[in-house]
């Protein structure tokens, strides 16, 4: 049979757990603005987003199929490239950036401690693969803003939980196996030595369906 996925995507399934933790950690008047976001998000986009500072806006940059997951096996493991953008304001250039550096490094410990509950997803969802990497964004427009941007990134794995209900197409009620065996037909002599007649079985066994 073969299987279909069905539900949110990847990148949708990870930002419904992300964004809950994120905003979690931080009370509204620390942290005003926990968003998602649609991609990269520099200089240009700044006057184009609504946001009170400090803002963190979470995004999905994209996956890979992979086999090389510390935290998943099985077959459709995908790992995904996770990114927290950091923004902060501040009439001082070297307060705004401390501010932002903290609140990163803050966001990457945190993230390296969770352990996403998914039950009530139809993904597995594993903690982070390493620690979160951490940047400064810095740059000239950015800075003539009044604003400091800092870059937390992180990789994730991820895997459908797939089920029989999953199989497409339906499995109907199992009334019938035909086994075909291509087995070589050997003899046994009808007076071995000892009069002893041996008994040959043949044991089929149906393993379960890999996830």
């Amino acid at each position: 049979a073969r299987r279909t996925e069905e539900g949110p995507d990847v990148s949708a399934a990870l930002l419904a757990l992300t964004l809950p933790f994120v905003r979690g950690l931080y009370a509204e008047r620390d942290v005003p603005t926990v968003r998602g976001y649609g991609g990269e998000f520099h200089a240009a986009e700044i006057g184009k987003v609504s946001f009170d500072c400090p803002a963190i806006l979470v995004t999905t940059l994209g996956w890979h199929p992979t086999t090389e997951s510390r935290r998943l096996t099985g077959r459709h493991v995908r790992k995904a490239a996770m990114a927290a953008f950091i923004v902060t304001a501040g009439a001082d250039r070297v307060d705004r950036l401390s501010a932002a550096a903290t609140l990163a490094e803050s966001l990457a410990i945190k993230l390296r401690l969770w352990v996403p509950d998914c039950s009530a997803t139809a993904w597995d969802v594993a903690p982070l693969e390493d620690d979160p990497a951490a940047e400064n964004l810095y740059g000239r427009q950015v800075d003539a803003k009044g604003l400091a941007l800092w870059l937390v990134r992180w990789e994730q794995c991820i895997q459908p939980r797939l089920g029989l209900d999953l199989i497409d197409p339906p499995l109907g009620d199992l009334v019938e196996i035909v086994i075909t065996d291509r087995t070589r037909t050997g003899s046994v002599d009808s007076t071995p030595p000892g009069g002893v007649v041996p008994a040959v079985y043949e044991d089929v066994q149906f393993p379960p369906i890999a996830p």
